[in-house]
């Protein structure tokens, strides 16, 4: 019998810490829903911090390195991605296309640009006013509390960029030809998370050069490149004390 006692305490105490974790968490949904409550009532909107940003990840290096994620990484993922991160930027395997960021006010959508407008001409003869297109880093964010500490969120990340001018009829002024790229992602996650969208894998053919002697020899190799979309939420007030926290340089 008190070989079978010993046996039960271990199960009997992981259903105790199950049945007091539910009671927690019931307890924290009460009270987030009193609070949301109690914002509608003083009309206190609640302010979110969203940041996005767009990595570029070689995948053949990454290989190379012993890393491979299959399936892609994806989802929520650990506290210690920041440190993957840092150590993959180290080796020279991803860099930053784009890091935008901005604070929304809950369930209410936002928008995000910096860059360039080019002026679109009319047809000769045409009334109609000169059009503009963007180019530069855009965000468009939809973030809502849902209560339990967890927010939706919905982002649309765009980076675009003039390259060599169309060919346009004879007496016509030349237009920028704009290179685009953008998805849209939506997640629902926890304030301090972080959320990954794996985007399109390409082959790209890089030329490499290494000298031998008095000679260079040139190769071909396929370096095959994803986009990493990363997502970011917190409580604005929570993001703003901490960055106030950082010394200023």
């Amino acid at each position: 019998m008190v070989r079978l006692a010993s046996a039960l305490e271990p199960a009997t105490a992981a259903v105790d810490q199950r049945a007091l974790l539910a009671t927690k968490l019931a307890e924290l949904d009460r009270l987030q829903a009193e609070v949301q409550q109690l914002r509608l009532e003083t009309q206190t909107v609640q302010s979110i911090y969203v940041s996005v940003e767009v990595l570029e990840v070689s995948l053949t290096k990454l290989r190379q390195l012993g890393m491979d994620f299959a399936p892609p990484l994806q989802g929520i993922v650990p506290r210690g991605f920041d440190d993957l991160l840092t150590s993959l930027r180290q080796n020279n395997v991803c860099k930053t296309l784009a890091s935008p960021a901005l604070v929304t006010i809950s369930g209410r959508p936002a928008s995000f640009f910096t860059g360039n407008k080019f002026a679109i001409p009319p047809p000769e003869g045409s009334d109609k006013p000169i059009d503009y297109v963007e180019a530069g880093i855009g965000l468009d964010v939809t973030a809502e509390a849902v209560g339990a500490n967890r927010v939706r969120v919905s982002v649309k990340p765009r980076i675009s960029s003039a390259s060599v001018p169309m060919p346009t009829g004879e007496g016509q002024p030349t237009l920028p030809r704009l290179l685009v790229w953008q998805c849209a992602t939506a997640c629902e996650m926890e304030f301090g998370e972080t959320f990954i969208a794996p985007g399109e894998v390409e082959e790209r053919v890089e030329t490499q050069k290494r000298r031998q002697g008095w000679t260079v020899e040139t190769t071909e190799v396929v370096n095959e490149v994803a986009r990493w979309v990363v997502v970011r939420v917190d409580d604005a007030s929570k993001a703003a004390k901490a960055s106030s926290s950082l010394p200023c340089l």
